[in-house]
């Protein structure tokens, strides 16, 4: 435990003091440097290796990446998320899903925070999920803050379009493990949608034709 103290102090010293970065928090880049510090302090200082690179990747297949299994971030809006027959259903359904966004909005609130997300999901539809898979669901479909040093707010505000990703995450996993997980998202969506639009805005989603898109060998070249 001394040791970790260390470490944690190490990397939060700063030169410059701000609100978004505390002293007794980690942000995304000081989180990469403790993962470097500790590799360096188990396995690079203590001889088992001779470089950072290998003191990195020692600890990362030993002792990090095999605590769960791996969730596809970028990948899961590529080949599900991003795609025609999900649009598709998103388009028809986007002026509701805009109504039901601006009702949890107020006269100095312009975006959805966590919290009023955790309700959606947990409490104010028909989803009925637990908190740990809504903090999930809101984690995964959170964009990058570039600037995080300036604006680490924006990690807990919900634009409409990571709203709209956060109706995708549910989808993809509330249907796993079930005979439905080999349906395609934008069917998944549908049934999501069911558990959403009714239960808020007393009326149904509405209907969408999906078309399957064959995709080509072209494709990804565009």
């Amino acid at each position: 435990m001394a040791t970790i103290d260390r470490i944690f102090i190490a990397t939060n010293v700063e030169l410059e003091k701000t609100d978004d970065n505390p002293p007794t928090a980690l942000q995304r880049y000081e989180f990469m440097e403790c993962i470097a510090r500790i590799a360096q302090g188990k396995f690079k200082d203590s001889g088992i290796v001779k470089t950072f690179p290998q003191a990195i990747e020692k600890l990362l297949y030993e002792h990090i990446l095999k605590m769960g299994d791996k969730d596809h971030w970028q990948e899961f809006r590529d080949r599900q998320l991003w795609t025609v027959e999900t649009n598709d259903v998103l388009e028809a359904n986007l002026e509701l899903l805009k109504k039901i966004y601006n009702k949890y909005l107020k006269p100095m609130q312009k975006f959805m925070s966590k919290e009023n997300a955790m309700d959606f999901m947990m409490h104010d539809t028909n989803l009925q999920m637990n908190e740990k898979d809504s903090i999930y669901c809101f984690g995964m479909c959170k964009m990058i803050v570039v600037k995080e040093n300036e604006n680490s707010k924006q990690y807990l505000a919900l634009q409409f379009v990571e709203f709209l990703e956060m109706i995708g995450r549910i989808a993809d996993l509330k249907f796993k493990s079930t005979e439905t997980n080999d349906e395609l998202l934008a069917k998944r969506i549908e049934f999501v949608l069911d558990d959403i639009i009714p239960p808020i805005l007393e009326v149904p989603r509405k209907e969408t034709n999906i078309i399957t898109v064959e995709e080509s060998e072209s494709d990804d070249d565009y």
